[in-house]
């Protein structure tokens, strides 16, 4: 039986008519409006759609109202019973929770808990532990006063959450004030706004196209077909805007990887790809650079985001390895800057190996390694305890040999003092 509501439809409105046009549906309904008619007053309504609806929001105003309520998905509890204050000022919250749950890595990131107070959002301590129904919290020293009663709604604020809604409150800003590199960007997601894309490049020809076929053992593997073709065409020679949809499996990491090779080629030096998940960043990432090293090409590529999500292909591209890469050019620079320097002090070249790697290992990172010896953390521990203890052995070496050195020179001068002396 089919029930029609009174509602927006979108396309479904489409897919009804095509199925009421049917010949056996028609008998259906019209079976079923006879037998019921005694029963029920059918009353004819149009299905409204959105494309008969006159549309007057703005985009600016959707995305400003978005990043503005962002703060309402924040993960909420709400207070069952009278807290508890221990004797160490910590406090225990019994709570229920949301359908969505709590849920937060509390030794990656900081949760502070807060509640609403006439339309104030006031600091209530940091959250230290999530049980089943009961949070413990280290109350904030300058909100001990504020008062928590069963049926508060207490909102959990992440750390990382917050940064991240903090950058997108600056961008969404800037771009809607018109400090986007593409002035008017939000205007091309507007439905009350009529703009024609601009022509920035000849597209590519059949040939260049081509050039993107994989062939194994003489067969091709891969081609863009007709349709990823016009859409090619399309995308590089219009802008500043463009949207691809494409299904599963219709080869868009194929397309993408081939597109951001072209662009390169062409004279692009700065590309952005993002995507809602790292296996689709990896893959077409992992195919752009494969595309490069089949022409003996370098592409400089710089992999963000968690280490962990980044597939074994890309970790030598992978933000941390980079900086870890620069870092050792750095210290093989200062080296040699430090030993041309110090040369005319008649210092000895292992004296002033030392002295760099305590520069390096101690001096710089001071507080974190007074940190470290205060840390409960064993790892963290036992790596400045063996770097410690490497450095002493190598102090200890060179002591030694400095002795020798030392004896070596006084002999020496005792010597050159006698033959002076017999002369």
């Amino acid at each position: 039986m089919i029930t029609f509501r009174n509602g927006v439809g979108l396309i479904a409105d489409e897919l009804l008519a095509d199925l009421l046009s049917l010949t056996p549906i028609k008998e259906k309904v019209k079976a079923h409006s006879e037998d019921n008619s005694s029963k029920l007053e059918i009353e004819t309504r149009e299905i409204l759609t959105l494309k008969r609806l006159p549309i007057t929001v703005k985009s600016s105003s959707i995305w400003r109202a978005l990043v503005e309520t962002e703060n309402e998905t924040q993960p909420k509890v709400t207070v069952t019973r009278n807290t508890e204050l221990l004797m160490n000022g910590e406090l225990l919250v019994h709570f229920s929770k949301d359908s969505e749950g709590v849920d937060f890595d509390l030794n990656q990131e900081r949760v502070q808990v807060k509640i609403d107070i006439n339309g104030n959002s006031v600091l209530i301590g940091q959250l230290l532990d999530i049980g089943k129904d009961v949070l413990r919290i280290r109350i904030s020293s300058s909100r001990r006063r504020t008062k928590i009663s069963p049926g508060d709604v207490l909102r959990l604020e992440s750390s990382l959450a917050a940064a991240s809604l903090a950058k997108r409150e600056k961008a969404v800003k800037s771009i809607l004030d018109g400090r986007a590199i593409i002035t008017n960007i939000v205007d091309y997601f507007d439905i009350n706004e009529i703009l024609t894309p601009r022509i920035f490049a000849e597209e590519p020809t059949e040939e260049e196209l081509d050039s993107y076929n994989v062939v194994d053992e003489n067969q091709i593997i891969f081609k863009l077909n007709q349709k990823q073709r016009e859409a090619f065409k399309s995308l590089y020679r219009y802008g500043p805007v463009s949207l691809l949809q494409g299904p599963p499996g219709t080869g868009k990491t194929s397309f993408i990887s081939s597109f951001i090779h072209y662009a390169v080629s062409k004279g692009a030096s700065r590309i952005l790809l993002v995507s809602q998940s790292h296996e689709a960043v990896n893959n077409a990432a992992e195919k752009v650079r494969k595309l490069f090293q089949n022409q003996d090409k370098n592409i400089q590529v710089v992999r963000l985001g968690d280490e962990g999500n980044v597939s074994n292909a890309l970790q030598d591209v992978h933000e941390l390895a980079l900086q870890e890469h620069y870092r050792e050019l750095f210290r093989a620079e200062f080296k040699d800057r430090v030993k041309g320097v110090v040369k005319t002090l008649g210092l000895t070249p292992e004296f002033v190996d030392i002295a760099i790697e305590f520069e390096f290992s101690f001096g710089m990172k001071i507080s974190s390694h007074l940190k470290a010896l205060s840390s409960k953390d064993d790892d963290t521990l036992k790596l400045f305890l063996d770097r410690e203890s490497n450095l002493l052995n190598k102090v200890s070496v060179h002591d030694k040999k400095s002795s020798k050195y030392r004896e070596a020179f006084q002999i020496n001068k005792m010597n050159n003092t006698l033959q002076c002396a017999l002369q």
